[in-house]
This record gives C-alpha cells, sequence and structure tokens, in this order.
C-alpha cells in the first residue's frame, strides 16, 4: 500500500476498513461516485499485480535455495 497513493488509500480504507457505501466515500472525499469506482478499481488491481509480483519473486527464492 506504500505506492498507492492518498486518495486511494483512503478510497480503499473507507470502502473496507469503514464499510461505507460509494456514495459515502464521494461525499467524504468531495468527488463522484463513478470516480470512486474508478479509483477503487485500478486501486485493488495495483494491489492484485504487487501481490503477484511478490509471490513470483518468493518462487524464484525458493527454486534458488531448493537447488
Amino acid at each position: 500500500m506504500n505506492s498507492l497513493s492518498h486518495r486511494d488509500c483512503e478510497v480503499v480504507r473507507f470502502k473496507f476498513q469503514h464499510g461505507m457505501s460509494y456514495r459515502e466515500i464521494a461525499e467524504a472525499l468531495g468527488i463522484t461516485e463513478s470516480n470512486v469506482g474508478f479509483i477503487l478499481h485500478n486501486t485493488l488491481r495495483k494491489i492484485r499485480r504487487q501481490i503477484l509480483a511478490l509471490e513470483e519473486d518468493a518462487d524464484r527464492c525458493r527454486n534458488r535455495l531448493a537447488k
């Protein structure tokens, strides 16, 4: 999450930690509901890519250690 912008982190935190609706998040951040959806979609995609990259790195390390 360190590589994400403050706004992206806020959207994710409001949605998943606080269970806020898109409308509530939009009002809290002064953006549109559709922008909340866009930010959330792209941010989750970034997080997934980061997790996959970490898993690939861990697999490479395990393979090197196994040799």
